[in-house]
């Protein structure tokens, strides 16, 4: 995940859980599975797709195994070493900020940015998104997953160093004040709301030692990520045909305004 050089960067070892678990854990299963769908209806695979804020390379190594051209960057060398390790990926890698992309303009048909922008400072977002409408080509689609509502702030948020969370009607109207019109706006993990309400609830005991918050993907599912990996592949398959009203994610697909 990429932030710019004024932003909160992960901590270092969220890069290492993050590796580890994207294979397997249900929360990335289900959002790559969100991502194969969304690539394949509103990217054409006649150009480049930009991975930004690239982590580990777990997206990238999606769209290489879906023939799409990609490109990937990350301002955390600690990420970047852990996608260089993933095959045919060094040549596609490089060490850089959203704020300031070292790419031309009109340069990619598609931009995915999973789980990067809430890691930003207010500026930065929107210098972010300025860029992110100056490299993509006309009628390329911009494509965001986003954590939901602030009252679901956990120790998790913490450990990534959560600047803030969204709703649906402040993540459109970020999208439109920047040049971008949402072509689709929804909700994910929507079957998981208000459990994950209730857990954060519980467990929130005012502040934490940011330093020894724990991500929730330490946490070691066994049978029940199985369970949960069945539960949001279904929801997946049903939410291609309605839209989610609610849900512990907030995702966009958006085209540059006109």
């Amino acid at each position: 995940m990429a932030a710019s050089s004024t932003s909160t960067l992960m901590l270092p070892q969220e890069y290492r859980i993050m590796f580890e678990a994207e294979n397997s854990h249900w929360w990335y299963r289900a959002l790559r599975c969100w991502l194969e769908h969304v690539v394949r209806r509103y990217v054409s695979n006649d150009g480049w797709l930009l991975d930004a804020g690239c982590g580990t390379g777990a997206t990238l190594a999606l769209l290489q195994s879906l023939n799409y051209k990609s490109l990937g960057f990350d301002l955390s060398l600690s990420g970047l070493q852990f996608a260089c390790n993933r095959d045919h990926m060094f040549n596609k890698l490089c060490c850089a900020s959203v704020t300031n992309l070292p790419y031309s303009s009109n340069s990619f048909t598609g931009i995915i940015c999973a789980d990067v922008l809430y890691l930003l400072h207010d500026d930065d977002e929107v210098n972010a998104l300025r860029e992110f409408k100056r490299v993509l080509r006309p009628g390329g689609a911009l494509i965001l997953n986003l954590p939901a509502y602030e009252w679901l702030r956990g120790e998790h948020d913490q450990a990534v160093s959560t600047q803030r969370r969204y709703t649906a009607k402040s993540l459109r109207q970020k999208l439109r004040a920047a040049g971008f019109e949402p072509l689709r706006l929804e909700y994910r993990y929507m079957m998981f709301l208000p459990a994950l309400a209730l857990v954060r609830r519980v467990l929130r005991s005012g502040k934490q030692d940011a330093a020894k918050a724990s991500s929730d993907l330490t946490l070691n599912f066994g049978l029940l990520n199985s369970m949960l990996t069945y539960i949001t592949h279904t929801e997946e398959r049903f939410g291609r045909f309605i839209i989610r009203p609610f849900g512990t994610s907030v995702c966009a697909v958006a085209k540059v305004s006109h």
